[in-house]
């Protein structure tokens, strides 16, 4: 058995560093959107909860090619259990990112309607919830 070359070796443990910090990220945005579980309805801003379910998407997609972000037109708060939020919008994202092609970008747009607050993806799905009372 020959020994690797250095250059060669620090390569594959950059690999693996690399690798293992990619997977703490991705363990530790998971444990974020699971603990959500237990908390009761709340005020959130629907523009901060997209943010974060894109920030999730982002470490879990498996299309790393395509462009996934959040924009907010306006800064609607709803009084929703965060779970029910969050799991909503990560649903239209990875809905989008199934039917997405390399180079393809998904942005989930917040916005306001009336008495709703609305987060949808062009051509795709949409959380439509009641805005919260003033």
């Amino acid at each position: 058995m020959e020994l690797e070359s250095g250059a060669k070796l620090r390569g594959r443990v950059e690999t693996i560093h690399h690798t293992g910090s990619e997977i703490t990220q991705i363990v530790r945005a998971l444990q974020g959107f699971l603990r959500l579980r237990n908390d009761p309805p709340r005020r959130l801003w629907l523009a901060q909860a997209a943010e974060e379910a894109v920030s999730l998407v982002r470490l879990v997609s498996p299309t790393p090619d395509v462009e996934v972000s959040a924009r907010a037109k306006a800064q609607p708060q709803v009084h929703e259990a965060p779970s029910a939020v969050a799991a909503g919008l990560v649903d239209i994202l990875l809905d989008a990112l199934a039917t997405s092609d390399r180079g393809d970008a998904i942005e989930l747009v917040v916005s306001e309607e009336g008495a709703a607050a609305l987060a949808a993806v062009k051509g795709g799905g949409e959380l439509r919830l009641p805005k919260a009372g003033l």
